[in-house]
């Protein structure tokens, strides 16, 4: 990513709506990948206040 731009944060309808634009393939690949990386953030937010919390 270029230093002069920020990153936009983009909400679930507009990812949706981006997605709906490619072809199947390229649509199950893309969610698949956004779920993994919600998956592994998930992950480590609990594993982060789990160790809070002791």
């Amino acid at each position: 990513m270029n230093k002069n731009k920020t990153a936009t944060i983009k909400s679930a309808p507009e990812i949706g709506s981006l997605a709906s634009r490619l072809n199947l393939k390229n649509q199950s690949y893309v969610l698949n990948t956004i779920n993994a990386l919600l998956f592994s953030q998930q992950l480590k937010q609990e594993e982060y206040y789990h160790k809070e919390q002791l």
